[in-house]
């Protein structure tokens, strides 16, 4: 059987996080990660010590929670955009050990992980023809799920559909992005899917943590969409 990888079936990782429990000192984490990623933390969501060192092209996120705004307190790792397709690039090219993100009294988890498909909006495929396969993959998903939640919203550049709502273990989007003419079919998993698959990330599986999150984008997406 032929090796199913995010290569192989043209998906692209949009989105990587890391929750850190208990861990109250962001600035450990930056001092790790500078080497690769500016790092740029927030506490409570509110902006703290800026990080002087040499900039890099790509950048990390950390966000400390205290306790003050919730009951989680700990520390998430956020890798957005290009910095998490970056980031993955390291990992696979074996120039990043995940032990930097590693604590003994801190337990580690994968947050979430955004696994996207784009494809070009070509003349065959108009604003209008779009939409309308929205407005049909709204309704088989109304017809042939159990789904609650399912938004249809209006954008300058086009609607986007909006499957489950984003603290649901899974979050389907499709859009088009405007600035490169593109539509976007995104998958955002966290909870109990990315606990199904973390122990292969953090065990160096990849080739395994890529086919299960590859079987379960496209086996989600073919619930969801039109399929023509």
């Amino acid at each position: 059987m032929a090796k199913i990888s995010f290569d192989s079936e043209g998906l692209v990782v949009d989105w990587f996080s890391f929750n850190l429990e208990g861990l109250v000192d962001p600035g450990i984490i930056a001092g790790r990660l500078s080497k690769y990623f500016t790092p740029h933390s927030l506490i409570d969501n509110v902006p703290g010590i800026a990080f002087h060192g040499f900039r890099k092209k790509y950048k990390v996120f950390i966000h400390q929670s205290t306790g003050s705004k919730g009951y989680w307190i700990g520390t998430k790792i956020i890798f957005s955009g290009k910095n998490a397709s970056y980031f993955y690039k390291l990992l696979k090219n074996r120039n990043f050990d995940l032990s930097l993100l590693k604590f003994e009294e801190h337990t580690l988890s994968l947050g979430r992980i955004d696994i996207c498909f784009s494809r070009p909006n070509d003349w065959s495929h108009s604003s209008k023809s779009f939409d309308a396969f929205l407005v049909d993959s709204r309704s088989q998903i109304q017809h042939r799920t159990n789904t609650k939640y399912i938004k249809l919203q209006d954008f300058p550049n086009g609607k986007m559909l909006k499957v489950n709502r984003r603290n649901n273990s899974r979050h389907y989007r499709v859009y088009q992005k405007d600035e490169d003419e593109t539509v976007r079919f995104e998958l955002e998993l966290k909870h109990r899917q990315t606990k199904l698959v973390q122990d292969y990330l953090f065990e160096n599986q990849l080739d395994v943590f890529e086919h299960q999150l590859v079987i379960q984008y496209f086996q989600y997406s073919n619930q969801v969409l039109r399929s023509d």
